[in-house]
């Protein structure tokens, strides 16, 4: 009986060079962070508050940057719970690790937000306090400023105008709030909780 050809070649076809590889798997989204982010968008402010808690714990354990967006979520979840002693204390956390992290930028913007949804509450007195926590964690010289900026949020410096993004994150369901997210090129940014890559609109 004829063989057909060498073992190998039957057993084994050759690579198919210049194929295109295959897709990169995407990382699947912890589900405790969607179940937060529609938690709060539902108006459920503890639940979400217990499960944005438990997320900036993990985060903070593992130098997460995004810990202290969770932790401020935290505190905003708390607050609209009327838990407002344990929702400032979740904000007093994320602005001191925006401040070990030299995160400047961050930190006045975060605390800005702040202050206006505080005062929009009623909550004049905490207002003030996120002011003063503020102007004590900010660096005493611009020089002391500088080369942690630059590190941690080259982007974030841009001064030129950026275009409208998502007003929800399309991944997670997170709140997008331009001013504070990371900024990868003039039309693309980094959801604050998930990471997504959000895109400008033209």
């Amino acid at each position: 009986m004829r063989s057909s050809g060498p073992f190998w070649r039957r057993r084994f076809p050759r690579p198919r060079f210049g194929a295109a590889p295959p897709p990169p798997a995407v990382e699947k989204l912890p589900p405790i962070l969607l179940e937060a982010n529609r938690l709060f968008a539902e108006g459920q402010y503890l639940q979400a508050a217990q499960l944005f808690e438990r997320l900036a714990h993990g985060a903070e354990t593992r130098q997460v940057l995004r810990a202290p967006h969770l932790w401020a979520q935290a505190g905003r979840a708390r607050i609209y719970a009327a838990q407002v002693e344990a929702g400032m204390a979740n904000v007093q956390r994320a602005l001191q690790l925006l401040a070990q992290q030299g995160r400047w930028v961050l930190l006045e913007q975060l605390s800005r937000r702040a202050v206006d949804e505080l005062n929009r509450l009623g909550f004049e007195a905490q207002a003030r306090q996120v002011q003063s926590w503020q102007q004590a964690m900010l660096p005493s010289s611009p020089a002391q400023a500088a080369p942690a900026v630059d590190a941690a949020q080259p982007a974030v410096q841009e001064e030129t105008p950026k275009p409208p993004l998502p007003t929800v994150c399309p991944a997670c369901g997170a709140q997008v709030h331009p001013q504070e997210v990371e900024w990868v090129d003039e039309m693309t940014a980094e959801c604050s909780f998930c990471g997504t890559l959000l895109r400008g609109a033209q």
